[in-house]
């Protein structure tokens, strides 16, 4: 199943199939840059991983700027 992910002022939100789920940015308590892929932790037991393989440097930088940022680093939605 194909999954599309948008990240902008509201928080992160993934598609999938029918399914839209978005996890705003008062729920992100920490995240984490891993080969491939940045993990979102929201609390102590659920993360979600973004995975990062198919973005150029630049934009795998921009992305970890946001999400360490808290979505406050977003310019242009």
């Amino acid at each position: 199943m194909t999954r599309a992910y948008r990240v902008d002022r509201t928080g992160i939100t993934i598609t999938a199939g029918f399914s839209t789920v978005t996890t705003p940015w008062s729920a992100v308590t920490g995240v984490q840059r891993r080969r491939g892929q940045m993990i979102v932790h929201q609390g102590w037991r659920k993360m979600l991983g973004i995975p990062t393989g198919a973005l150029t440097e630049q934009d795998q930088t921009r992305l970890w700027r946001l999400l360490q940022s808290r979505g406050a680093a977003q310019t242009v939605d």
